[in-house]
């Protein structure tokens, strides 16, 4: 499987988000996003999951799972995520603050 963040279908997922309009982080950061600011402002909306991917691919698309979330919580989930793989430890764990 390629990466599904480059389907037709994500990119829909990603539109449908934004235009519920600006909104705040899901995991509580306290940033406050704009749904039309360009990558890579730090307010910039970027699609958060909240089951990953990794944890159950089913509901990678599933509208009920997507929540607005910054560059820096989804970008830092990730790189955490993938330290834990590389460690060999569970990556279930999915915290709303870092």
């Amino acid at each position: 499987m390629g990466d599904p963040r480059k389907t037709r279908r994500y990119q829909q997922c990603v539109r449908n988000l934004k235009a519920q309009g600006d909104a705040y982080c899901w995991r509580g950061c306290g940033t406050y996003l704009y749904a039309n600011a360009p990558w890579p402002h730090p307010q910039c909306m970027t699609l958060g999951h909240i089951i990953a991917l990794e944890d159950d691919p089913s509901l990678f698309y599933e509208a009920s799972n997507h929540a607005p979330e910054c560059i820096k919580c989804n970008m830092g989930d990730g790189a955490r995520r993938t330290n834990r793989k590389r460690k060999g430890e569970s990556t279930s764990h999915r915290s709303r603050i870092f």
